[in-house]
């Protein structure tokens, strides 16, 4: 009984998850869907109870197939897909069959039976919204087409507390904040605040420092102090680690109980990774960029292994591929390992191109021509490339939009501390 209590718990939150994702669809009144869930509810409980004298794993085998495919006519948006895999893999011992179940159904079969109610939940859905061919349903947009498509940059990683509901009805635009309301794991985000801001047109990114240790974050009281480098970081509460080291690449990007595995667990669109450019502080150490390469790359691979529109945007390090910062490598092995860095990046984003110097906000105007230059690889990769400038002075505001226009990239102009103190978007972007 315990067991099946279990069950019906997880079912329950499962349907939250369905109802925050389908929501955006646009199909039928909240009233419908939630008449529509309970149904499911009814009907998924049911079929729990029957599980010990009847398994039928061929009809539950098709209906998984059906509802993998069908999750993903959401513009490529995978929150029901990717809630389902981790609430159900995530507790293997809940997905046990309970006492007296054939021997031979194994724990994934009574996954797929619990994935019915859903299976149904998006069919009977798809018909109140008025769809009249599958087929349409199953096109899902590439990850660069997913960034291509959004017109605004909102990146914001302080005073996030009602953050969500605040934007729950932004369209076409690229968010960019932190998995937490204030860094810690007590104020995570949960998958209903991630699914507020998801459709529509958004993509939604999560923060992730990669070359520095967070004071802030969950893992820092317990961190060997033999990751910490000497050379530190230029911000409070942050500190330089020896970022190839594979005790600290567990502590970011394992499979388990890492800052991506939490990411993955709230439904994040992908990442936005910060201070890879921290190879530059090595600049004694043979090897520190191509480290930092198969650390970017590792992260994406992991990433895309749970969820394969996993989508990966890189900031600063404009010039990581430059073959000066690969002495140690021949000409083959150097483009052999971009031939690896260029599939796993699907954007890039870049601070103060246009407006550069020694000031917190409102430096002059001052082009910096070697990450202008380095930007033109990545367009030519067909990466797309943002950018922020801090600006509060509406002229230089106006000059930093007309730069990113003439440049191809989107940008945002908005404040120092990242806390959504005001924001200056380009007009027209295309």
């Amino acid at each position: 009984m315990a067991q099946l209590k279990a069950r019906k718990e997880r079912v329950s939150k499962l349907v939250q998850v369905v109802e925050h994702s389908l929501v955006d669809f646009g199909g039928g009144s909240h009233a419908s869907i939630e008449a529509l869930l309970a149904r499911s509810v009814q009907a998924e409980t049911a079929l729990l109870k029957r599980i010990p004298q009847s398994v039928d794993v061929d009809r539950t085998n098709r209906m998984i197939e059906f509802w993998d495919h069908t999750t993903r006519f959401y513009d490529g948006r995978q929150s029901l897909r990717l809630a389902v895999l981790h609430q159900l893999n995530d507790n293997k011992e809940a997905a046990k069959p309970p006492r007296g179940c054939h021997k031979k159904m194994n724990a994934l079969h009574t996954r797929r039976i619990m994935s019915h109610a859903l299976v149904s939940a998006l069919a009977l859905l798809a018909t109140l919204a008025g769809c009249s061919t599958l087929k349409s349903w199953f096109h899902s947009p590439s990850r660069a087409e997913r960034l291509t498509g959004v017109k605004k940059f909102h990146y914001q990683l302080g005073d996030l507390v009602g953050f969500t509901d605040k934007h729950s009805a932004d369209h076409d635009t690229l968010f960019v904040i932190d998995y937490s309301k204030d860094g810690t794991d007590v104020e995570r985000f949960g998958w209903a605040d991630v699914a507020k801001l998801k459709g529509r047109g958004n993509v939604v990114l999560a923060y992730l420092n990669i070359g520095e240790a967070e004071e802030v974050r969950w893992y820092y009281k317990n961190l060997p102090k033999k990751l910490l480098s000497p050379q530190n970081s230029a911000l409070s509460g942050k500190h330089t680690v020896y970022y190839w080291d594979r005790a600290w690449q567990d502590i970011i990007g394992a499979e388990h109980e890492s800052s991506l595995s939490r990411i993955l667990a709230i439904g994040f669109d992908g990442v936005y990774l910060d201070h890879v450019d921290a190879y530059s502080r090595f600049p004694d150490r043979k090897g520190a960029a191509a480290a930092m390469i198969a650390w970017v790359e590792r992260i994406a691979n992991r990433a895309r292994s749970i969820n394969d529109d996993f989508i990966v945007v890189q900031q600063n390090a404009v010039c990581l591929p430059d073959r000066g910062n690969y002495s140690e490598l021949s000409d083959e092995q150097h483009a052999a390992l971009l031939s690896r860095y260029w599939p796993v990046l699907d954007g890039i984003s870049v601070e103060s191109p246009f407006f550069s110097g020694g000031q917190i906000t409102n430096n002059a105007y001052s082009p910096q021509s070697d990450t202008l230059r380095c930007l033109s690889e990545y367009r030519s990769r067909q990466k797309n490339v943002f950018a922020v400038e801090f600006l509060s002075d509406p002229e230089k505001q106006a000059k930093a939009m007309q730069e990113f226009l003439n440049a191809g990239i989107l940008g945002v102009a908005t404040d120092r501390s990242l806390k959504g103190l005001f924001f200056a978007h380009p007009i027209n972007h295309q």
